[in-house]
């Protein structure tokens, strides 16, 4: 524990550290962790140096809400003192200037921020760092954006949030809906929620230990949680057995985690004495195939971390058992019902199809792959400026279409094209996520808003039912799915 007065040891504003000189990296550890807390933070200065930090500037008297929130509720119970004021690392692949006058010229340099908590067993507080150049941009990431100042200069950084616990106030479970929270205040206007809101949220319900200083939590106080703190959650099983190729099976591991990756919604993965944060996905090749590898935020592990294999996970904790779904309050429909009405549409006509149409072909190959999406109705639209492939005529039937807030996209692709680089995609299913949850019987569904099948587009209007049938080009086109925020 730093004493008052080392922790802030005069009044500069900042100080910049050029890590580029040997055991810098290394002396900034040792001063902010031991113990435990090395993991996390050693990971976040990973991430940077595969990022190309050069400098690092240290805010030393940052005043930090969350730290304040855990601070008031917590640490002013106890005994020891502890300095109330945090330091904020911002790290910069340039060379910061040294009389931190003009910061503009480093501001395409920032690669984010990490505020550090007086306590060296867990030291990780708020931290916003661009995922790692390792994972690919075409690797697909759970993000929001926020615009940080430094020293009078606003940066902008977009990253998945994350915290680590410090094991007495705040446990993983806790860690865990702060950075889902905080995540939905950033992307989607959402309340901005302290420690102290999620630890009050939490209690009660199912109590499995102790509150204060905190056990941990149960599956039921991390929904009540959820819920109390503006979600809609719900949890869902996962399958025990190995499915290694994410079309093998729909219903596998990972095509559930990834559906929700996809849609910008991280699932918080339940496992036996430990939950983390499942964050993004991407697409490897692996002995003439496609393999998936899945990210976490792990508040132990640190932010970003590889998951070669979730069914035979190094720790028996991190045994993947059940996923907490932080849904918006307004998605009625799930993910998997999603899905499964999509699927059954094309099933309808793939059984009715004529011989040389490329779903029924792609399908008959077994080569036809479904990737479900949900995302705002707004940026959907604003998303078909980026595929060029697309039949104007049936973009301008998308533009034009009255549709809810939210959408959920349910994508037919060929993985031959997808994996040659090329527009993979044959049509699609948009759903209305505050439809029924049961499956659909007709296009006509109200559940059902559109659908495009090679060579046709159809649609009804939401109060007259106005049904629209255009031709348009059957040609293959880009997928709307969003992916790593780097490659934009």
């Amino acid at each position: 524990m730093p004493s008052l007065l080392d922790w802030t040891p005069d009044d500069q504003p900042a100080v910049v550290v050029d890590v580029r000189t040997p055991g810098v990296w290394e002396g900034l550890l040792k001063t902010y962790a031991s113990g435990t807390g090395v993991v996390a933070l050693g990971r976040v200065f990973e991430i940077a140096k595969e990022h190309g930090v050069i400098h690092v500037l240290i805010e030393r008297r940052y005043i930090d809400a969350d730290w304040r929130s855990e601070h008031s509720h917590f640490y002013t119970t106890k005994f020891e003192r502890y300095p109330s004021v945090c330091h904020r690392l911002h790290f910069f692949a340039a060379e910061v200037p040294s009389d931190l006058t003009d910061l503009s010229t480093v501001t395409s340099a920032y690669r984010g921020y990490s505020v550090l908590r007086p306590l060296e067993s867990s030291p990780v507080g708020r931290t916003m760092i661009a995922p790692p150049p390792s994972m690919g941009t075409e690797a697909t990431v759970c993000f929001a954006t926020e615009t940080v100042d430094v020293l009078g200069w606003p940066m902008s950084i977009t990253a998945m949030p994350f915290i680590s616990q410090d094991a007495q106030f705040m446990r993983c479970a806790h860690a865990d809906i702060w950075m889902v929270s905080l995540q939905a205040h950033l992307r989607m206007g959402a309340p901005r929620w302290l420690p102290a809101d999620v630890h009050r949220a939490s209690l009660g319900g199912v109590i499995g230990g102790r509150q204060m200083p905190s056990e941990g939590l149960t599956l039921q106080q991390m929904l009540g949680a959820l819920t109390t703190l503006g979600f809609s959650p719900a949890a869902t099983a996962l399958p025990a057995d190995t499915v290694t190729s994410f079309n093998a099976e729909w219903r596998s591991l990972y095509a559930i985690v990834c559906r929700y990756i996809n849609s910008n919604i991280p699932p918080i993965v339940v496992g036996e004495g430990h939950v983390w944060v499942a964050v993004g996905y991407n697409r490897e090749p692996s002995d003439g195939h496609t393999r998936l590898t899945l990210y976490r935020h792990d508040d132990v592990l640190g932010p970003y971390v590889r998951i070669n294999d979730p069914f035979n996970e190094p720790l028996p904790e991190h045994t993947w058992t059940q996923l907490v779904l932080p849904l918006p309050p307004k998605i009625y429909l799930s993910g998997e019902r999603a899905e499964a009405s999509g699927r059954w549409w094309f099933n309808q006509w793939i059984a009715g199809a004529p011989q040389d149409d490329p779903v029924r072909e792609a399908h008959e190959a077994d080569e036809l792959s479904f990737v479900t999406y949900g995302l705002r109705a707004r940026d959907f639209k604003h998303a078909l400026l980026r595929r060029p492939s697309m039949d104007p005529a049936l973009a301008r039937a998308y533009r034009l279409a009255i549709w809810p807030k939210s959408l959920w996209v349910v994508e037919v692709q060929d993985r031959r094209l997808r994996e040659a680089g090329r527009p993979s995609v044959l049509g699609e299913v948009i759903l209305d996520p505050t439809s029924s949850h049961l499956d659909p019987r007709s296009v006509d569904d109200h559940g059902i808003l559109a659908v495009h099948r090679p060579g046709r587009y159809i649609s009804h209007g939401p109060d007259h039912g106005t049904r629209l049938e255009l031709d348009v080009d059957p040609t293959p086109y880009e997928s709307g799915l969003r992916v790593d925020p780097r490659a934009t």
